[in-house]
């Protein structure tokens, strides 16, 4: 499938390949959204560039699907971001959603981690957003050994048992360590939600 990629390094060819293959597992006719903060164009904290978007997006069509790019610019508020309804809008149309932003994440928007949830459709998380990162080594990395050794690192935590990480500038944080599940689509550079 590099026929797409007249022009673009091997390295970023083989990341693009695993990410849309193996991560997305992009069928023909599927409707795919990439999605990028536009401030990472211009230092903002969701570093991204037009290369490594549409490096992803010519492999998208390549593989018969439809590659739609949405370009957001929503103002970072850590720890207060919120689901743009364009956002929701688009990825109700979507099949898959391959997600480039930072901010935009499931870990601090539980409106979008539930939607994501409620609607049972594929969204990858992609870390490698510029041309140069998807040159990487890292980027290059197959996902089913980083899923592997980021499974086998958590067997040795003790499901039930609590934890406390402080430092005596005030930070306190603490929780319950989680029963070990292998979850076959974790994935490397990129994050899947399929519940």
């Amino acid at each position: 499938m590099s026929s797409y990629c007249v022009g673009t390094p091997k390295g970023a060819i083989t990341a693009v390949n695993d990410l849309l293959d193996h991560c997305a597992k992009i069928q023909p006719r599927q409707e795919v959204l990439l999605l990028a903060h536009i401030d990472g164009l211009y230092g903002g904290d969701n570093l991204v560039d037009k290369e490594a978007v549409s490096w992803v997006q010519a492999g998208v069509q390549a593989r018969g699907a439809n590659a739609s790019v949405l370009w957001i610019d929503e103002t970072a508020k850590p720890h207060a971001w919120r689901f743009p309804p364009v956002v929701k809008a688009a990825m109700s149309a979507s099949d898959v959603v391959i997600n480039f932003c930072f901010d935009l994440n499931t870990e601090e928007i539980v409106e979008f981690r539930e939607y994501i949830r409620e609607r049972k459709f594929r969204m990858v998380r992609n870390f490698a957003t510029t041309a140069p990162l998807l040159c990487t080594a890292w980027a290059q990395t197959p996902y089913e050994l980083v899923s592997e050794i980021r499974y086998q690192a958590s067997l040795p935590m003790i499901g039930g048992k609590k934890w406390v990480l402080t430092d005596e500038n005030g930070t306190h944080l603490e929780g319950t360590i989680l029963d070990p599940v292998k979850i076959p689509a974790y994935l490397a550079a990129t994050l899947l939600f399929t519940t």
